[in-house]
């Protein structure tokens, strides 16, 4: 028997099958090849998938370059936009924020661009690459749970908040990523899978001779070239002022407030403080954070207040923890100040891990009026983190016990005189009625 031999048909409906595979193949084919010519990075994603920065502020000659080369003088409240170049030339410097995310200073002769997301990112972090010169760059802790990826030619850093420091110098292929703050993960371009932990005050370097990323500690001269990072941290008027209303939620203290900030010698330390809303408590606790990396150095924060009369008040308390993440003060200084000078001073000891209260009794018998409280970090006393942060909440007054008002006695009751008893009575002799005379 003849077997039975069953072809596709060739009909123009099989022909326009194959034209749609071919177009598909095609289609990948030139998606692969974008991928590739755009470094890693799937260019065919449209602009609003990634966040534009904007130039707040600007000095010297600084360009704005966009994906086609084409290069035109930088105006304050332009947009660096996906796969575009901002590039500062001789004395030339350009600050860029994304309002409560990050904000960013590129120095002279140097060039940044903002990535697009790798073609596989459902949820794609903000990735900035310097390709020569130097960043500086702070993150916003809270971020919502998304990150930010910072890189130079050799090296990428992820992270959800810090302050950082990127270098790249095309010369000698050499770059780096440090951090003054926070926390970050960081490996070499060439290796995918070794990321490594850095801390604040480490870097992680790359070059000809450096086989593979490890933190290594800055010293002095750097952190002084670093500090210009904390110029960054200044929160406009606007800003300021959300804080001052959400403090009035941080403890009873706080309706005596109306006005606190840090104290601190630009390039020799620094000292921030924010306040912060707990996502799962509804609770405001308020962050310091110091740096006194140079010896004699002191920082803090102060809050000013008024009309408030310690007299009235038997302690101060409240609850202190660590910040994960961070160098721990052995111990901090308070001190509550009145127009004649300080009225008292006490020491905080070393935060615990959880939240733990303390508590400072004033003993104030005369009234006296507190004008500031001042929270202060010495370098000779914080111990062996020259740089950390401690978080605090619940800073109440506790009123002291008006003594108990002395009560009046009662009236005596009258004492009774002793009536005698009454004589016997005599009866009285009859006397005989007067006779009415008749008329």
């Amino acid at each position: 028997m003849t077997k039975l031999r069953i072809e596709r048909p060739t009909g123009p409906q099989n022909s326009q099958n194959k034209k749609k595979r071919r177009g598909g193949l095609l289609y990948v084919l030139v998606l692969v090849f974008a991928v590739l010519a755009g470094g890693g990075y799937l260019v065919l994603i449209p602009v609003s998938a990634v966040p534009p920065l904007e130039i707040t502020q600007f000095s010297g000659p600084v360009e704005l370059v966009d994906a086609q080369g084409k290069a035109v003088k930088a105006e304050r409240g332009n947009l660096l936009q996906m796969g575009q170049q901002l590039r500062t030339g001789d004395g030339g410097e350009a600050d860029l924020e994304l309002a409560g995310k990050i904000k960013l200073r590129l120095k002279p002769n140097s060039e940044i661009v903002l990535a697009g997301p790798l073609f596989y990112e459902k949820k794609p972090p903000m990735r900035l690459l310097l390709n020569r010169g130097q960043a500086f760059a702070v993150t916003e802790k809270n971020w919502n749970g998304s990150n930010i990826e910072l890189q130079t030619p050799d090296l990428v850093s992820r992270s959800q908040g810090g302050y950082y420091c990127l270098r790249a110098n095309p010369q000698d292929n050499s770059s780096g990523i440090g951090l003054m703050r926070g926390k970050a993960e960081v490996r070499k371009k060439s290796s995918p899978f070794s990321w490594v932990p850095v801390h604040g005050l480490e870097e992680v370097r790359a070059g000809r001779d450096v086989s593979k990323a490890a933190p290594q500690n800055i010293s002095k001269e750097e952190w002084k070239q670093m500090s210009e990072i904390y110029e960054l941290t200044q929160k406009s008027a606007a800003v300021e002022a959300l804080q001052l209303d959400l403090s009035k939620q941080a403890g009873s203290l706080f309706d005596f407030v109306f006005d606190h900030g840090t104290f601190y010698t630009p390039k020799i330390g620094y000292a921030g403080r924010e306040f912060f809303k707990d996502d799962n408590t509804g609770e405001v606790y308020l962050e310091i954070e110091y740096d006194v990396f140079t010896k004699g150095t002191f920082t803090g924060m102060y809050i000013k207040t008024r009309n408030l009369d310690l007299a009235k008040y038997s302690a101060l308390e409240f609850e202190m923890r660590r910040v994960p993440d961070e160098g721990i003060p052995q111990s901090m200084r308070l001190e509550l100040k009145s127009k004649t000078g300080i009225a008292r001073a006490f020491a905080a000891k070393l935060p615990k891990a959880d939240w733990e209260k303390v508590s400072f009794p004033l003993h104030v018998r005369n009234e006296t009026f507190m004008t500031e409280l001042a929270i202060v970090f010495l370098h000779d006393r914080v111990g062996q983190d020259k740089k950390g942060a401690v978080q605090i909440r619940r800073v109440n007054l506790i009123p002291a016990e008006t003594p108990a008002a002395p009560q009046e006695a009662a009236p005596e009751a009258p004492k009774e005189t002793p009536v005698p008893a009454p004589a016997a009575q005599v009866p009285a002799a009859e006397t005989p009625a007067a006779e009415t005379p008749a008329v």
